[in-house]
């Protein structure tokens, strides 16, 4: 079976949650930061700010709810005639928002749906909502996700090697470490992560199966590691992390859903509405780039990418690679 073939079974169905949430259920109290771990929002302020000059705010899509920071932000300037549509597809993700939010006056108005942003279409036709004026995509991994040891995402914390954004999608990193040939392998951590030790830690994980299934983040790390070695390396970045990156891109197929996800959103925006996205990694942001550069029904609102402040990245180490870009959907007329 080719890697095409592999990873075609990632899609899942959607799950709509339109019954408000039952707080008296939670066991978590909402504590005032910073003693909540909850994921801190990279450039929100940024994020307010073009939502703000958003001349249609009709109807708000956070396409990626997270840990709700963003959401959180956003719910305190759109007006309440704005209908608000909360996404995610890791199912955990969207409880811990509605838990953050539980007690904001504008809760019961929220639509939870677990589901993929590439599902932005089918969703608001099905709800009645023709048009957006505002979507966020915050293409970013949690801190919440890094740091769950059964979710199989970091070399940091030993566990299985899973890698899953949402767990019913068929295709796991274990199976594809497992599975594809020493080609697919090197051709993912190349492609995906731009790693360029991408032959040897591919040949490295081939041989380390023969003896035994690599089924764990750590054993992954560890081949890795002895593969490549830390010669030469800065001691500040494990030699596994490009390797997981092009992993969990592959899992996840990230650079595909991104890519429909940006023809879908784009078209379901009405006129003067904005879409903001953030990325984290240059394959994301170039593809982002073209993407709004080759559209002819708007206009770029951010001529240069925005990027988070030295105090930012002192706050929240995990930012210091976002980019931000805003596309501006034309109207009838003005936007301004």
């Amino acid at each position: 079976m080719t890697l095409a073939r592999r990873l075609a079974g990632t899609e899942s169905g959607l799950s709509l949650t339109l019954r408000p949430f039952n707080v008296s259920t939670m066991s978590l109290p909402i504590l005032p930061s910073p003693f909540v771990a909850y994921h801190i929002p990279v450039l929100k302020d940024a994020v307010v700010s073009l939502a703000y000059g958003a001349k249609n705010l009709s109807v708000l899509v956070d396409a990626t709810v997270g840990d709700g920071g963003h959401l959180e932000a956003l719910l305190g300037l759109v007006p309440g005639s704005c209908r608000v549509l909360a996404l995610d597809q890791d199912a955990s993700a969207i409880e811990r928002a509605k838990a953050r939010l539980s007690e904001h006056p504008r809760f019961e108005s929220i639509l939870w749906v677990k589901a993929r942003f590439s599902a932005i279409p089918g969703l608001l036709n099905e709800l009645g909502m023709p048009q957006a004026g505002f979507i966020l995509l915050d293409l970013g991994v949690s801190s919440r996700q890094l740091e769950d040891p059964g979710r199989g995402f970091s070399f940091r914390h030993p566990g299985p090697l899973d890698m899953r954004m949402d767990p019913l999608i068929h295709t796991s990193a274990k199976e594809l470490v497992n599975t594809l040939s020493e080609k697919e392998l090197a051709d993912i951590l190349w492609g995906l992560g731009q790693e360029p030790r991408s032959r040897r830690i591919a040949r490295a994980i081939v041989e380390a199966r023969r003896v035994h299934p690599v089924e764990s983040t750590s054993a992954l790390a560890q081949i890795i590691e002895r593969a490549v070695g830390r010669k030469g390396r800065s001691f500040n970045i494990h030699p596994a992390t490009r390797s997981f990156m092009a992993l969990r891109i592959a899992v996840n197929d990230e650079l595909g859903e991104l890519q429909r996800g940006l023809e879908e959103a784009v078209c379901k925006l009405g006129p003067c509405g904005r879409i903001v996205v953030i990325s984290y990694h240059s394959l994301e942001d170039g593809l982002v780039k073209r993407f709004f550069k080759a559209r002819d029904d708007g206009s770029i609102i951010t001529k240069k990418p925005v990027r988070p402040g030295l105090e930012e990245v002192r706050a929240n180490h995990r930012s210091r690679s976002a980019k931000l870009r805003c596309f501006e959907k034309e109207g009838q007329g003005s936007c301004i």
